[in-house]
């Protein structure tokens, strides 16, 4: 009998290694390709969906607040023309209703309210039209106006109304009136004066969408560059203005799948609503996301493959120990040398290469993560980053690139200098950055920066030696947009300057120049002070109320800022007193100026109900001697020289030459 072949250890290790081996490196890619796919999947996903989140949120806050800023701006716009309108109604001869020529001269005498208006007309108590102004001229009657339901409402109201669109052959010619009660001095209503604008305006109405209320050209038809748009609605949804003009006068329609925001127009009740197609603002975005999800999963499985093929170099002595084995299972002498020095030191060594390989593979994976990490946080931070070399951009962020106006990535090996507005500030700041670097280790600083479309804004700057000490090294820059915050500040410091009410310098502000003009004062070129008190304002505050009294005061700042020339200090010290500070003036001039400014008090009229309101100024003229440094003792001159004028009868001008050289005593004028 033959006895059965024994089976050897070695035979063993031939037949199961190669399946050991081949599992082995099939469970390994695998592992790999599903991790390294499934991360960048699922990162790439999870960072795109929280930043569409984001910028969906900040467009609707952004259009929420466009909508109310448009819907302010409207309102304004037509409580001025109802302001000009109120003021031509009263203006209206009411006695002189039934005389032709009274009514031509007065409607003659509209021209500020013609600039405002495409058509003038006024309509007696029966609705029917008196008077007529339009582009061809004045005339009595006329077919024009608003509808008699309109003319009825005012009359029967006694308020003013914004009357319904009177439609027209074209679209764009239709009208809308606004029309205002003309009262008789027992407060009943004689005559109804209205004012139209056409629905193709610029005064009112089509700016505001033109362009989604952002642009100056209006387009007729709705364009693919200009995502949001912008419609206005009256109180019964009837289209008002919409860049489309062939929608224009039409019942308002739905647009589903539109992100709305809307705010109401107080006055007429109308309604601004600003669209946005979030397939025109976010499609290329969504594409983004579908093509990141390939190119993740086409890196995973590039990543996998080359590390499967790795991990077969890095295996390749297992084939010298197959061939060992096979060897060994069919009787082939080995020599001592040929084989490890034990068979547990080669288990070793396999566990140790698979150990090693183990790690590594855990090693590359978090550096990996590491740097999707950090070009995550650099690449969506909110602030600008440059690093530069050599005056040439290395690397840029894509919020460095979105402020300047260009494509992620496209300043990368571009010269610095295409950023900045002109080449000498680029000079400039080149000496300002070695210097700061040679000082302090840093930069810091605003500039004026130019974007890819030629558009300039104002930027901080931060910027730091990538080495201390070694700027050849190159430049780590921070850049962000402070152009409005620049101008927050500006705003800011004009109004510690400035009286809230008439815009002129506060008293701080006035005792500050003048006090930095007093050593300019020579005996060549003099200089005078009037300090002007209204006469009888309390009782127009007390008549009419302090509204119109604030009223008054504007259109006398108003009044007094005509009368000198632009570079002269106007002030209001508070209440009813103002300062004017004329430079390069002598006495006599100053008087002449002075007694203008009194006679432009005195010219100005308030219609309140009634009452026709008017005030006089007391002026005192001073000079301002050469030497003097009291800013003090030039009020209190001032002051005691207005007070004479009160003194003298009020609405007058008091001039005080004060000491002449030589303890003579100069005689007074008024």
């Amino acid at each position: 009998m033959t006895a059965p072949p024994v089976s050897t250890p070695a035979a063993a290790i031939s037949r199961s290694a190669p399946g050991r081996q081949l599992s082995l490196k099939a469970r390994l890619a695998l592992w790999c390709v599903l991790v390294i796919a499934g991360s960048l999947l699922a990162s790439s996903w999870w960072m795109l969906a929280q930043v569409r989140r984001q910028a969906v949120q900040v467009l609707q806050r952004s259009e929420v607040q466009n909508a109310q800023m448009l819907a302010r701006i409207l309102d304004q716009r037509i409580r001025q023309m109802m302001m000009s309108l109120d003021s031509g109604a009263a203006a209206v001869p009411v006695s002189r209703l039934g005389d032709g020529q009274a009514l031509l001269a007065f409607m003659q005498q509209r021209q500020a309210t013609a600039t405002l208006f495409a058509e003038i007309v006024l309509s007696d108590a029966a609705g029917q039209p008196l008077v007529t102004r339009d582009e061809q001229g004045v005339r009595l009657g006329g077919q024009a106006g608003p509808t008699r339901s309109d003319i009825r409402r005012v009359l029967d109201s006694g308020a003013p109304v914004v009357a319904q669109w009177v439609r027209a052959a074209r679209i764009d010619a239709s009208m809308m009136y606004f029309a205002v009660p003309v009262l008789d001095r027992e407060k009943r209503v004689r005559a109804v004066l209205s004012a139209g604008l056409r629905l193709g305006s610029r005064d009112l109405l089509d700016d505001l969408v033109a362009g989604g209320g952002l642009e100056q050209v209006r387009p007729r038809i709705p364009s693919p560059d200009l995502p949001v748009t912008t419609v206005l609605l009256d109180r019964q949804g009837v289209v008002l203005a919409h860049p489309d003009a062939r929608l224009l006068l039409r019942p308002a329609g739905s647009d589903p799948g539109l992100l709305a925001a809307q705010a109401e127009v107080v006055g007429p009740q109308w309604l601004v609503l600003r669209l946005a197609d979030p397939q025109a603002w976010f499609g290329a975005f969504d594409a983004a996301v579908l093509k990141s999800g390939w190119i993740a999963l086409c890196v995973g499985l590039a990543g996998g493959l080359l590390l499967m093929a790795w991990l077969a170099w890095q295996l390749r002595p297992l084939e010298r120990l197959e061939g060992l084995a096979r060897r060994l299972g069919q009787g082939d002498a080995v020599a001592e040398q040929e084989w490890p020095q034990a068979r547990g030191e080669i288990g070793a060594v396999v566990e140790a290469l698979r150990e090693s390989v183990q790690r590594r593979s855990a090693v590359e994976q978090h550096n990996e993560q590491l740097l999707r990490k950090m070009r995550s946080v650099l690449h969506t931070a909110p602030i600008g980053i440059a690093f530069t070399l050599q005056k040439h951009f290395e690397f840029v962020s894509d919020e460095f690139c979105s402020l300047l106006g260009y494509e992620p990535e496209a300043l990368k090996g571009e010269p610095a200098r295409i950023v900045h507005a002109s080449q000498e500030e680029y000079d400039r700041l080149g000496h300002r950055v070695a210097e700061a670097y040679a000082g302090r280790g840093e930069f810091a600083g605003d500039l004026e920066f130019v974007r890819r479309d030629g558009s300039h804004f104002i930027g901080e700057l931060l910027g730091r030696p990538v080495e201390p000490g070694q700027a050849r090294a190159g430049s780590i820059w921070l850049l962000r947009d402070v152009t409005a915050e620049r101008a927050a500040h500006r705003e800011l410091a004009w109004s510690a300057t400035h009286d809230p009410l008439t815009g002129l310098l506060n008293r701080r502000a006035l005792e500050a120049e003048l006090q930095r003009l007093l050593p300019q004062v020579r005996a060549e070129s003099p200089a005078a002070a009037l300090f002007i008190d209204l006469d009888h304002f309390k009782a127009v505050n007390d008549s009419a109320g302090h509204a119109v009294g604030d009223r008054l005061l504007r259109e006398v700042a108003l009044a007094l800022a005509a009368t000198v020339r632009r570079d002269e200090l106007v002030a209001r010290l508070g209440g009813d007193e103002f300062v004017i500070v004329l430079m390069q003036c002598d006495l006599d001039s100053a008087v002449r100026v002075a007694d203008k400014a009194r006679a432009a008090v005195e010219r100005i009229e308030l219609q309140h109900e009634d009452q026709l309101l008017q005030v006089g100024a007391s002026v005192g003229v001073v000079p301002i001697a050469p030497g003097c440094s009291s800013v003090a003792q030039v009020m209190q001159a001032a002051d005691a020289a207005c007070y004479a004028a009160k003194a003298e009868g009020r609405n007058r001008v008091h001039a005080d030459a004060g000491p002449l050289p030589g303890g003579g005593a100069a005689p007074a004028e008024s």
